[in-house]
């Protein structure tokens, strides 16, 4: 895969995108955590966080305007419709998580409504809930 060819630069891509911080994640297991990335559907999600970066509320997979017209039958991909969600939802999130900011958390929270049956901020960022050294918050 790509992060076993290029090693190096995927640590430090991850370390500055995905905010890990050697002062709580065990960066010694990062290698593990990259060793198939990207891969599969995981490609896929990198994709579509990216477009929805650009787009001011949550949009589904922008698989370009032809292929956009057969799945969704317009050029643009239609909004996510959150507020129709009917499922209990819990959000964990880190105060310092640079991907998932905690305006953002606050902002979907907003939309899920009472769905959110739980609603944690965690001191930490986003590779953190996967990478921490101390994992007992979890619990």
């Amino acid at each position: 895969m790509l992060c076993a060819e290029l090693e190096g630069v995927c640590v430090d891509f991850i370390k500055y995108f995905a905010d890990a911080d050697p002062a709580v994640d065990n960066m010694a297991r990062l290698g593990v955590f990259l060793k198939d990335f990207p891969s599969g559907g995981g490609y896929q999600n990198i994709i579509y966080y990216a477009q929805d970066v650009d787009y001011s509320n949550w949009k589904r997979f922008n698989f370009g305007e032809e292929d956009n017209v057969k799945k969704y039958g317009t050029l643009e991909p239609p909004l996510v419709p959150i507020q129709d969600l009917s499922i209990p939802v819990g959000l964990f999130s880190g105060s310092y998580d640079e991907l998932a900011d905690p305006t953002d958390v606050a902002t979907l929270a907003q939309q899920l409504g009472s769905n959110v049956v739980y609603n944690q901020q965690f001191p930490l960022g986003h590779l953190s809930f996967g990478l921490a050294l101390d994992m007992s918050w979890f619990t």
